[in-house]
């Protein structure tokens, strides 16, 4: 490792540490859902509730058949960490596991944007994911499907020459399964890195170059992680009628296209801040413009509108959710250091990246006013 790397690990710890004191310092982790669900699972035993969760209308109190009231609609494997972080190190705990994996998510997306841009756009692009709002806010909030966006650095990695491809196909499955154990959300992103794997690349006109064991290993990895999710669900659902109501309410928003297009825009502007949308958005339209794009570029650029896909098939869903918009934040990272890798090196790029980063501190009073949001009222803590 040499020293310049080691100098921009550091001082993206510093925007890491800097970005994060004050939601880390505002935080209540008792009202965490992940926080609750630990609680539970140590309160009620891991082995008699045989690792399932409880649903969120349950987690006051104490329910004499909690088995009736299972909650299989997420994977329960992270809980089940969550659970041994807070029996030993109590609720901070769970929060210092979530800032510690954020952290390492942006030390590997610098590594990997150094590796194809360059010290100086990888360090932009790094330092933009790190203060991209969404980042922020799901680095102190320990949601488990935000965590799931954590693969897509470590996922990207696999695409370096530094390594061979035994151990990226390794790593690659590795990852595919690990994160997996979070959120379902992740399944979208197996679904742009089938780009990436397959070798295709954009020059003038498509080719495809699969790399055999890289495919081979995300779809080993990738189908583990759907199989034992649809085992979870098979063992720990109690009511079948209340799952497939729940799964019609997330789909059946009764909304037009064009108020769900704006939605979803304004919601992934807000989540990615000005800089990195901006950033991104003009990186796309280079890469299409100049119709060259390599596997790793094409993969984050198909990722987009399968994003959009899920968004607009589960419209109830992303309406009351913020965390899915976390799995922009890498990509648009991609597309970002894309379009300034375009421009022309010396004063020119400067002045854009300069622009950038200027643009990116706007998106940090949002933080601010999200976080600085009480869980609860006085009023209401009063009445508790």
């Amino acid at each position: 490792m040499n020293s310049r790397l080691l100098l921009h690990c550091f001082f993206v710890f510093s925007v890491f540490a800097l970005s994060r004191f004050w939601p880390t310092l505002v935080a209540e982790p008792w009202c965490f859902w992940e926080v609750l669900e630990a609680r539970k699972l140590n309160f009620y035993g891991w082995h008699e509730r045989r690792g399932a969760l409880l649903d969120v209308h349950f987690l006051t109190g104490v329910v004499p058949q909690p088995e009736l009231y299972n909650y299989p609609n997420h994977p329960a494997p992270i809980h089940w960490v969550n659970m041994f972080v807070q029996r030993g190190f109590g609720d901070w705990g769970i929060v210092a596991l979530s800032l510690l994996l954020g952290f390492a998510a942006c030390v590997a997306a610098l590594c990997f944007l150094r590796a194809f841009y360059g010290p100086s756009i990888g360090l932009i692009g790094a330092v933009l994911f790190t203060i991209a709002p969404s980042s922020i806010i799901y680095d102190v909030d320990p949601n488990q499907g935000a965590l799931g966006a954590a693969l897509w650095p470590f996922a990207a990695l696999c695409f370096s020459p530094g390594l061979s491809t035994l151990s990226r196909s390794w790593l690659l499955g590795f990852v595919c399964f690990l994160f997996g154990q979070a959120s379902w959300m992740v399944w979208v992103v197996f679904g742009a890195l089938l780009v990436g794997t397959a070798g295709i690349s954009l020059k003038g006109g498509l080719s495809i170059a699969p790399v055999r064991t890289l495919l081979l290993a995300l779809l080993i990895g990738g189908g583990l992680t759907v199989l034992g999710f649809l085992a979870q669900v098979l063992l720990y659902t109690s009511d079948w009628q209340n799952l497939f109501r729940y799964l019609q309410k997330q789909s059946a928003e009764s909304v037009s296209f064009m108020a769900w297009l704006v939605r979803t825009t304004t919601r992934s502007a807000m989540s990615l801040g000005p800089g990195l949308a901006l950033g991104a958005l003009a990186g796309a339209l280079v890469l299409m413009w100049s119709r060259t794009a390599r596997p790793f570029e094409l993969m984050t650029l198909a990722f987009l509108p399968l994003f959009g896909a899920a968004s607009f098939a589960l419209r109830g869903f992303f309406k009351t959710e913020n965390w899915p918009f976390e799995y922009l934040v890498f990509p648009s990272s991609v597309l970002c250091c894309a379009f300034l890798s375009t421009v022309r090196a010396g004063q020119l790029r400067q002045l854009a990246a300069g622009a950038l980063m200027a643009l990116a501190l706007p998106g940090l009073p949002y933080v601010f006013l999200r976080v600085s949001n009480p869980s609860l009222s006085a009023e209401s803590l009063f009445i508790a």
